[in-house]
């Protein structure tokens, strides 16, 4: 959202160092990183849409949590991998500003051409750009739980998060 910037975490690696990542994850270059800058990502994401029907949509969207675990949808699918939960202390232990833990999942990331949108977050949330290159052009996008007053009171979000303006009516995010 433009004025606003949100930070997400994920390990650096180096492309060009065979096992750089842990089992199951690969190193994937990120070019505002430079040269020998890359992210650690799941190595076999899905590739085929989530819907509602076979339980792959992010439905624990906004809930508190206090591991990914705590986010993602029985039974185990491909989608879960892209569900988690945004911590609510920073490594070195300082506040992240999700109090009390939220839900989200990774419904866009640019760098693997993976764009589940509105349909990974499903209708109870919306997918919102979180990180920008450069050149403004979206890296990154997470699941936020809608809300139907965007005006930045609490409105139906839970303490902690205020309804702010999201792409269809308003987001819960952090106050």
């Amino acid at each position: 959202m433009a004025g606003e910037s949100q930070r997400y975490c994920m390990n650096k690696c180096d492309p060009d160092v065979v096992g750089a990542c842990r089992p199951g994850y690969k190193c994937y270059p990120l070019p505002a990183a430079g040269p020998e800058g890359g992210v650690c990502y799941l190595s076999n994401p899905p590739n085929n849409q989530p819907s509602a029907a076979d339980n792959t949509v992010a439905i624990q969207t906004g809930n508190p949590c206090f591991a990914n675990a705590n986010c993602r949808n029985p039974p185990v699918g491909p989608y879960d991998a892209l569900a988690f939960c945004q911590q609510p202390l920073l490594p070195d232990g300082g506040s992240s500003g999700y109090v009390g833990g939220y839900c989200t999942a990774q419904c866009y990331i640019s760098s693997l051409g993976l764009d589940f949108g509105a349909t990974l977050c499903g209708p109870n949330a919306q997918c919102l750009t979180v990180t920008r290159n450069e050149l403004h052009q979206p890296l990154l996008g997470l699941c936020f739980a809608n809300c139907p007053d965007p005006s930045g009171g609490q409105s139906t979000c839970r303490a902690g998060y205020a309804c702010k303006p999201g792409l269809d009516g308003g987001v819960c995010r952090p106050m």
